[in-house]
């Protein structure tokens, strides 16, 4: 049904454009969406081909070249920029809980940690796979406060319907937290950059570079309710960030045909979750096991990316439009996760995160090592 329907409003946006074409006319500021845009350039060009030369209808170099393009740049680029602050580095740098003496509510204590994970992403039929590698730590500089940080790099591949992208990314934060007792206050900031290569699977287009950079400020309020052997932990993160790219060319054979203008946007992001938790006490080595999961969700009002693209070269006749991706208004996000770790001592621990949306899985995997002092 899903796949009807596209197809269904692909041929009105087709109509809609051809309405223009009939005449020579430029076709500005069409709002299309980035997913259903590769049929419709593909079905508006096959159209004019047979407008120009009914006798004959094959489909040239040029439009095969923007069919392409279309296919393959908007998705890829736009998805990082749209990317979820649940896995930014101004969340990991709030990492360092640990149990209170003998019972379970949760603290926080000094530390230096590593951390090496993957992340799997699909969404609009494009898919990203991640290795990241991390690390940070904190220290306390007053009772009750601690100040942390954390630097991270990751490699990604890209691959789309007509995409190979290949990318590394970069991320630093700074972290405060004040824990006492059954309370956790915490803010972080977090600047990072990302650099992608995309080119198209059949090799006609000169490859493109993309760039994409992030401001974030993150918010996080916790309150424990202890238990025997366990624990509840409602919390809510707030997130404002701020993502650029800058614009960018579409080249083949040496000849711009298309420019890309650039991109800002302020986003918005509230996440309640409840975490729920245990503690086991392995007396014969002195260590203290917590398995934990916790489960919420994120509500991210306006998450739509609208980007201003023209034609160039043999294309210009074509004018402007403007491709735009809709990202959910809400996830579901799910944690889970086990932590062995010695007070005063070496730490570890695997964990795994999910976050489902219409049309978004982000699915990530780690390990980490801890010193805690």
């Amino acid at each position: 049904m899903g796949t009807f329907w596209r197809r269904l409003r692909t041929v009105i946006l087709t109509l809609v454009l051809l309405s223009s074409s009939v005449v020579p006319q430029r076709v500005s500021a069409q709002q299309v969406p980035a997913s259903e845009f590769p049929g419709l350039v593909w079905a508006v060009f096959n159209f004019k081909q047979h407008k120009d030369n009914p006798t004959q209808t094959p489909v040239g170099t040029p439009i095969t070249l923007v069919a392409i393009a279309a296919a393959f740049l908007f998705l890829p680029s736009i998805i990082d920029v749209t990317g979820h602050p649940l896995s930014s580095g101004s969340v990991a740098a709030l990492s360092c809980p640990v149990f209170i003496g003998g019972g379970t509510l949760l603290g926080e204590d000094g530390c230096a940690w590593a951390k090496a994970g993957m992340g799997w992403t699909q969404q609009e039929g494009v898919a990203i796979q991640r290795s990241a590698y991390r690390a940070g730590g904190q220290t306390e500089i007053a009772p009750g406060w601690l100040l942390g940080g954390t630097l991270g790099a990751a490699n990604q591949t890209t691959q789309g319907a007509a995409t190979l992208g290949t990318g590394q990314s970069f991320d630093v934060a700074v972290a405060l937290k004040y824990s006492q007792d059954a309370v956790l206050l915490a803010g972080s900031a977090g600047f990072a950059a990302n650099w992608n290569r995309f080119a198209s699977t059949p090799g006609i287009l000169s490859a493109v570079d993309v760039t994409n950079r992030t401001a974030q400020v993150h918010l996080r309020g916790a309150y424990d309710f202890a238990f025997d052997g366990w624990y509840v932990r409602p919390r809510l993160d707030l997130d404002v960030a701020y993502r650029n790219m800058p614009g960018f060319q579409v080249m083949s054979q040496g000849t711009t045909v298309m420019s890309v203008g650039a991109f800002s946007q302020t986003s918005f992001s509230a996440t309640p979750m409840v975490e729920i938790g245990g503690r086991l006490d392995v007396e014969s080595t002195g260590m203290i096991f917590r398995p934990y999961a916790a489960v919420g969700a994120s509500f991210l009002p306006g998450n739509t990316s609208t980007f201003n693209v023209q034609f160039a070269g043999p294309l210009a006749f074509m004018g402007s439009f403007q491709p735009y991706l809709q990202g959910p208004s809400v996830t579901a996000n799910v944690e889970a996760g086990v932590q062995l770790y010695k007070s005063q001592g070496l730490e570890f621990r695997a964990e795994y995160g999910l976050i489902a949306g219409t049309s978004l899985l982000s699915q990530t995997a780690a390990i980490r090592a801890a010193w805690h002092f």
